[in-house]
Formats: structure tokens, sequence, C-alpha cells
């Protein structure tokens, strides 16, 4: 019976404690990584603001997906992007954009054809 007391001492010191300390460890790991990424989305956006207002081709991490039209907003990560007929806006998320170019033109100034 006077032996629950160092069982309970125990089980404080092996058992709760690192638990504890391991969940404030990856709290503070993944504190960093958001606060990371986070400067990433800030570079995107000031990338992508050269854009504004102009044809251009954004490439995502979904190597088979390209967005085409007019870059018409930045915020907040996330990139606005209106077709070239002006039917359809897109939201594109700044922190998939691998690669964004100008639309490419042929010697007399109009779209090409095939990209």
């Amino acid at each position: 019976m006077q032996n629950y007391g160092l069982w309970i001492v125990i089980f404080v010191f092996f058992i709760i404690l690192p638990a504890i300390r391991a969940r404030r460890r990856n709290a503070a790991a993944y504190h960093h990584i958001r606060k990371k990424r986070r400067k990433g989305v800030n570079v995107m956006n000031k990338i992508v603001m050269g854009y504004v207002g102009k044809e251009c081709l954004i490439y995502t991490m979904s190597s088979s997906e390209i967005v085409t039209g007019v870059v018409e907003a930045v915020e907040d990560g996330w990139i606005t992007v209106r077709s070239f007929d002006g039917q359809t806006t897109e939201a594109v998320n700044a922190e998939y954009v691998t690669r964004i170019r100008e639309y490419p033109r042929n010697k007399n100034g109009k779209r090409k054809a095939i990209v």
C-alpha cells in the first residue's frame, strides 16, 4: 500500500514529463516551419507583383497544370488570374507556384499559338 506514492512519482517523471517536453518541442518546430513558409509566400508575392496587368503563364507544382491569363491581383498568398477572354477568374495559391513568365510573343507582337 505504501508503494503507490513511489509509482506515481515514477509515472510522472518517466512518462508524463517526457511527453510534455516532446509536445513543446514539436510545437516549436511547427511554429518555425510556418514562419519560414510565410516568408517564402511574401517573397513570391513581391515577385508576382511585377506581373500584375500582364499576360502570364503560371506553372504550379502539379506538372500538368499551367494557368494562363492576365494577373489581376496578389493578396495574402493568392494570385487572381483573369482568362484572356475575360469570362473566368481563377485564384492560385502562391505557395504552389513554381514558375511564372510572360506569355511569349512572336516577332509581330502576337501571342504564340504553341507554348
